[in-house]
């Protein structure tokens, strides 16, 4: 969370002629801008919201590139662009749920467009029918456990190393990089569920074979 950012006059001006509520001394002092600054993967949002005008939408900045490599704080500033509380909320509550399937029925059509690539990759991390593995698991299996080549899969960052390697430790704890079952679970005649440690997705705890699991792009309920 920011609590306060200081620029330079530019970001001054551009704070009082957009959004003069964000702005903490209205007299021709030093701006305060209190904002809340959400990082994730694979986008960066930065969300602006007045707690006091409970029906305005929440200005966002959504861009793809990591907040250390922004130099103009003014030109990303005045991007920004109304979302629809009320989708954010509903998409919130769908990431957050223990039963997954609200997720492919989301309207996100007032929220930034990477919302949908992003909650769709998230849930190819429910374990499939039949193999049990993860997009991800998967991927680390077909690649030989080549953290290069598995990223290199994904049209934008997904993981990084710290997961990756607590992914490969929990598949090679399983038995899953020795023969044949490493075979087997790729084909589908060996369940990965019925060894895998328990794991979270979203709101979603998978525990044993018995869970949440998807088909295609469908969520297939225990």
């Amino acid at each position: 969370v920011v609590q306060a950012v200081r620029r330079h006059d530019e970001v001054e001006r551009v704070v009082r002629e957009r959004q003069p509520g964000d702005v903490a001394d209205q007299r021709g002092g030093p701006v305060t801008v209190r904002a809340q600054v959400a990082l994730c993967r694979p986008h960066h949002v930065g969300g602006q919201v007045d707690p006091g005008q409970a029906q305005v939408r929440p200005a966002a900045v959504v861009t793809q590139d990591p907040v250390p490599q922004q130099k103009d704080f003014a030109r990303l500033l005045a991007s920004r662009k109304r979302y629809d509380r009320a989708q954010a909320r509903a998409a919130w509550e769908a990431l957050a749920s223990p039963d997954p399937r609200a997720l492919e029925s989301l309207d996100l059509s007032r929220l930034p467009p990477q919302m949908g690539p992003a909650l769709r990759r998230l849930i190819e991390e429910l374990p499939e029918v039949g193999s049990g593995l993860s997009r991800t698991e998967r991927a680390i299996l077909e690649e030989e456990g080549s953290f290069p080549r598995v990223r290199a899969r994904e049209a934008v960052p997904w993981i990084t190393d710290l997961f990756f390697a607590r992914v490969v430790t929990e598949l090679h704890e399983a038995g899953m990089f020795d023969e044949p079952a490493r075979a087997q679970c790729l084909a589908g005649r060996l369940d990965y569920r019925t060894r895998a440690a328990d794991r979270w997705v979203g709101g979603v705890l998978l525990q044993g074979s018995s869970c949440f699991r998807r088909e295609g792009a469908r969520i297939v309920p225990p």
